[in-house]
């Protein structure tokens, strides 16, 4: 939700690379792939934390395979425009590639014992409950606008937020057991904990606002917000019924 406010932002800073890919004929759909080849070293690398994120050397490849997992997902939508590549199926072969990128990563946290240091039911408990409302955010939004549900702005944790997000706390983690001395290993449990949370969170926003909405009492104020008429509103739901 935050994120796509800098979308326009992102397309600016990454527009030579996106030409230099279309130029030399790189396929969007290849992009997808080598994205989930790197969220999938990636989740190897956390699931390692012995060999890279506890070592001064090796700690910077984690967080830097799963930025350029980020990176090519970002670009690839871009490449895909620009070379008159776009298609529906590259869309749903995207999205299906990132589905499966992030489920890795999670997976990833959970054999490293990243996520509870010292009790692997609770790790592992925390990660599939965190696993599942990864999953439940992309489909409480598909399902519910195959229903007709407009869903701009509804939730916190969209994809690019839960990216940043766990890009930010490694490395945050990778620092602190880097440069403290006796580190306790705290900080990344915490915050995959308010992490969870807030995926939680952002799956019962989005069934609370389709309950509102295919139920009609969705908001004034968010129909003005997203400049979305009433007249426009009840087309929806005149075709829904």
């Amino acid at each position: 939700m935050v994120l796509n406010r800098y979308r326009k932002f992102a397309d600016k800073i990454t527009k030579s690379q996106v030409r230099f890919l279309v130029r030399i004929g790189i396929q969007p759909n290849t992009l997808s792939f080598i994205g989930l080849a790197f969220a999938i070293f990636a989740a190897i690398t956390f699931a390692l934390p012995e060999v890279f994120i506890n070592s001064m050397i090796w700690s910077w490849v984690p967080p830097l395979l799963y930025f350029l997992s980020g990176y090519l997902d970002l670009i690839d939508g871009s490449v895909a425009r620009h070379s008159g590549n776009s298609s529906a199926f590259g869309g749903f072969l995207d999205s299906t590639l990132d589905r499966i990128g992030d489920a890795f990563a999670i997976v990833g946290l959970m054999i490293g014992n990243m996520l509870w240091f010292g009790n692997k039911e609770i790790n592992y408990g925390i990660g599939f409950i965190t696993l599942t409302f990864t999953i439940l955010i992309s489909y409480s939004r598909s399902r519910a606008e195959n229903e007709g549900v407009i869903m701009k702005g509804i939730g916190l944790m969209e994809r690019g937020e839960r990216f940043f997000a766990l890009l930010g706390g490694f490395i945050i983690e990778a620092i602190l057991r880097a440069v403290v001395s006796g580190y306790n290993p705290i900080f990344f449990p915490i915050f995959f904990c308010i992490y969870s949370v807030l995926c939680i969170y952002t799956v019962i926003t989005r069934i609370i606002h389709s309950y509102k909405w295919l139920t009609g009492k969705v908001s004034i104020k968010y129909l003005k917000k997203h400049n979305i008429s009433m007249e426009e509103y009840n087309k929806i739901k005149e075709k829904e019924l």
